[in-house]
């Protein structure tokens, strides 16, 4: 579920209803504005209640929907974003076709290795 405002402050101030964004049918619920202040191209908040992620600090995968959709808008395939979170995260994105390349910066919170054991 996605919903676009056209107040960049707002959005960066709104406390949500986790209880309401539980009851919507989508996993979660993405709030969007464009960036006024002209730093990034768009702003946003994700928040996935359901998944016990009450605000996701940075969601690369909304931004499948979401570069797209303010490609479009603001008629430019290079966009810059900015999720408002606590923590915050700057995303760089490329809409190509039907593609949407993402990178930023990452941080490693887990490694490990899979055993995928022997081919039959």
């Amino acid at each position: 579920c996605v919903a676009v405002i056209d107040d960049a402050d707002l959005l960066k101030n709104i406390t949500p209803d986790f209880e309401k964004i539980k009851q919507l049918p989508e996993r979660g619920f993405l709030l969007t504005a464009k960036d006024s202040s002209g730093e990034y191209d768009y702003l946003y908040r994700g928040f996935f209640p359901k998944l016990d992620i009450p605000e996701d600090p940075v969601t690369g995968s909304a931004n499948t929907l979401l570069a797209p959709y303010w490609s479009e808008k603001l008629d430019k395939t290079s966009l810059n974003a900015y999720q408002a979170s606590a923590r915050g995260g700057e995303l760089s994105l490329e809409v190509i076709d039907k593609r949407v390349l993402i990178s930023g910066n990452a941080v490693t919170v887990i490694t490990g290795e899979i055993n995928l054991g022997e081919s039959i």
